[in-house]
């Protein structure tokens, strides 16, 4: 493993080694203050490793359901799960750290079934761009490619799924090696987990569910050399992704200062926690969270037709094709389908554009409103039902916002200078196709004939 100097971390590592320090000059710990402390950790690592990936729920609703086991109405079930899942994932990892025994393949792979939990189906994208449904199994590596299309129109390229059991081989045999040299004082810790972290990223060895793990095993490693977990927070997303890439260009020097500085900012915490101390930057980390939970965005570029093109490029047309994908896969369960788009440019009449694919006329026209509308007609079980949404977009002075309409609430706001997650687009029209198929569940409950729907009434042949 590379020294810390060569790659210019080591007046980060060194802060987080004196910290480390301090912690152990304060044991034995009193168990009332670690539980606490630790409990705190676990609530904010699981929030901010959750929101990263897209999760809808925000901190308060991520602590009622820990703590509480509140769910948050109107949210996808599969949020929910998500962070259920992330918790049992935290107990099964602290047994991890506290073994006796070397990583395994298999401990990996285990580690990943407990997060996800159950098989479930979501989108993926194929080789030549096409949306299709997969179902994700917890444990397994991919069956299938699971590059993605950056929002440039450029192809970011994961390991083949033949390639993954022996990539993955390798990394947990590299893994050993550069824990063999921390324990012997040849390399550091937060070296070998940067780098645990990135080249599982860059195999992407699952179908889901891969920053998650990368997470958890960059912390595995730092657990281990008796630092506590370094938790990753969604507000700093652009710079982690950014540190990701230059790591991908080969320089995997501003990823180890990067998880040193956040491994520093959860040493202080836990610090200050274990000694009862106020934390000072709580009042400004509460803002932060905040403002994400309202989606309010930077905005520091205003709108001109180039920057609407890409936010429609790289967010809105990915998002309506798949919200269209997913009405067609529902469309078997009703006699029609009918879908109409519109939109408007200022001072323009409404423009029609019926059942035609909207992404190229929307991405060339200088919109300032569009909607799309999904009729599923004829319910199967009871053909007297239709089931209809409605979606909105409005592109304002910095930013654009998408919602259902007839909703005082945006599903998203994206701000023209924002950076695009891949999954972004498909996280939200997930949501979106979620709140449908809550309507066709409820349909199903009522349909005529179920037992369930019936229950009031009066035996046949009772008045």
């Amino acid at each position: 493993m590379s020294d810390p100097a060569m790659l210019g971390a080591a007046a980060q590592i060194e802060r987080a080694r004196a910290l480390r320090d301090e912690l152990d000059a304060l044991r034995p710990l009193d168990p009332e203050q670690v539980g606490k402390a630790m409990q705190r950790l676990r609530l904010e690592w699981t929030y901010h490793s959750n929101a990263i990936e897209g999760n809808s729920l925000t901190y308060g609703e991520t602590r009622a359901l820990l703590m509480h086991g509140v769910t948050a109405q109107g949210k996808p079930l599969k949020d929910h799960l998500d962070i259920k899942g992330h918790r049992e994932a935290l107990d099964h990892l602290e047994r991890l750290a506290g073994a006796d025994e070397p990583l395994t393949l298999a401990a990996v792979r285990e580690l990943h079934r407990v997060l996800l939990g159950e098989p479930y189906e979501t989108w993926a994208e194929t080789a030549d761009g096409q949306r299709v449904r997969r179902t994700v199994t917890p444990g397994e590596f991919k069956a299938f490619s699971n590059s993605v299309k950056t929002v440039t129109g450029e192809t970011h390229y994961y390991a083949r799924p033949e390639e993954t059991p022996a990539l993955m081989t390798d990394l947990v045999d590299r893994y050993r090696a550069g824990w063999r040299e921390v324990e012997q004082g040849g390399a550091d810790a937060v070296v070998v987990a940067a780098d645990l972290h990135h080249r599982f990223v860059a195999i992407h060895p699952f179908d889901d569910g891969n920053g998650r793990m990368a997470r958890l095993l960059m912390n595995l490693v730092l657990m281990r050399a008796g630092y506590p977990p370094a938790v990753i927070r969604q507000e700093n997303r652009p710079a982690y992704y950014g540190a990701l890439a230059e790591a991908d260009a080969g320089d995997l020097g501003p990823f180890v200062r990067f998880v040193a500085d956040e491994l520093t900012a959860t040493l202080d915490l836990y610090l200050r926690a274990l000694r009862g101390e106020p934390d000072p930057t709580a009042f400004s980390r509460r803002v932060a969270l905040l403002r994400k939970e309202v989606e309010t965005s930077g905005g520091s570029v205003e709108r001109t037709p180039e920057a609407l093109a890409r936010i429609t490029r790289g967010f809105v047309v990915p998002f309506l094709e798949r919200v269209h994908e997913g009405g067609r896969d529902l469309a078997s369960l009703f006699s029609g389908l009918d879908e109409f788009s519109t939109y408007a440019e200022a001072n323009r009449p409404t423009k029609f554009l019926g059942n035609r694919d909207v992404d190229e006329v929307l991405v060339r026209a200088d919109w300032d409103s569009f909607k799309y509308e999904l009729y599923l007609r004829g319910y199967v079980e009871d053909p007297a039902q239709d089931v209809h949404l409605e979606v909105g977009g409005r592109s304002g002075r910095d930013h654009v916002v998408i919602s259902l309409v007839g909703s005082q609430t945006p599903l998203v706001r994206v701000a023209y200078d924002q950076v695009i997650g891949d999954e972004e687009p498909a996280h939200l029209a997930e949501k979106v196709l979620e709140r449908v198929v809550d309507q066709i569940e409820q349909l199903h409950r009522q349909a005529p004939g179920r037992l369930d729907s019936a229950e009031t009434a009066p035996p046949s042949g009772l008045p």
